[in-house]
């Protein structure tokens, strides 16, 4: 293998890797092109001398200040569980700051003890009746304001824990009424400004966050015209940039 076998250069990206173990191309692959980081899936993770040994691998190949990312909730969606690792609550069963701050903590240090520094979480989605349960008990509350103050706890418990939150899913998720892993779901485009809320870092509700890190949903949006946009659509975006949520040009 040669690195002009592999195309372009990466730019910026985080990337995902096949199963429990860093195959050689995966390693040659990193090697030719670096991506600024790696996410860890369930299928990636078995048992902590298993991810140990993974993540030894992964740290040979990428560069010193790389991302290791995971999903790691609490509730349904948690790449680390038992018997090897603390289950964790749901987001709707935190309810209050305090309890917020808390999980976001412990899985904090779950996920430190493991290798990571930085967590796909919290979920920034509101809970809307009569949507899909994809996001469902994942979400904090319903109303924009409690998601903002639940989702900033969680993000301060997590850093607190040494971890790097990553704020999810810009932008209207919650609203999906189909599965985003099976199908696409279709949004209205004037419905947003109470989801892009727990995104305006202006208002304090996610200056926790730190480098402002969100990862979006995988979503259609209808506009005024009845169209349906780009799954990660110009004009949110651009509502994103106004909320002064850091986008690079």
């Amino acid at each position: 293998m040669t690195p002009g076998q592999f195309g372009p250069p990466v730019k910026a990206a985080i990337v995902g890797i096949a199963g429990p173990a860093l195959l050689d191309t995966e390693a040659a692959l990193f090697r030719a092109h670096p991506p600024v980081g790696v996410i860890l899936f369930a299928r990636n993770i078995q048992d902590p001398p298993q991810l140990a040994a993974l993540m030894a691998a992964l740290r040979r190949v990428l560069p010193p200040d790389a991302v290791f990312m995971v999903d790691q909730e609490g509730g349904r969606v948690a790449r680390l569980r038992p018997p090897h690792w603390r289950a964790h609550p749901p987001a709707a069963a935190l309810g209050t700051p305090r309890r917020a701050w808390l999980s976001g903590a412990l899985i904090g240090l779950d996920c430190a003890g493991a290798g990571f520094n930085t967590v796909a979480a919290p979920v920034l989605d509101l809970s809307v009746p009569g949507a899909h349960d994809v996001i469902g008990d994942r979400a904090l509350a319903q109303e924009a304001g409690g998601v903002a103050r639940l989702g900033r706890a969680f993000a301060e418990g997590l850093l607190a824990a040494g971890m790097q939150p990553v704020g999810k899913h810009v932008p209207g998720h919650g609203r999906a009424r189909v599965d985003s892993h099976l199908s696409l779901p279709v949004v209205e485009a004037n419905d947003l400004d109470a989801d892009l809320l727990p995104m305006d870092e202006r208002k304090g509700t996610l200056v926790a966050c730190g480098k402002g890190l969100r990862v979006t949903g995988t979503l259609g949006v209808l506009d005024m015209a009845g169209e349906v946009g780009l799954v990660i659509f110009a004009q949110a975006i651009e509502r994103l940039r106004l909320t002064n949520f850091r986008i690079p040009k």
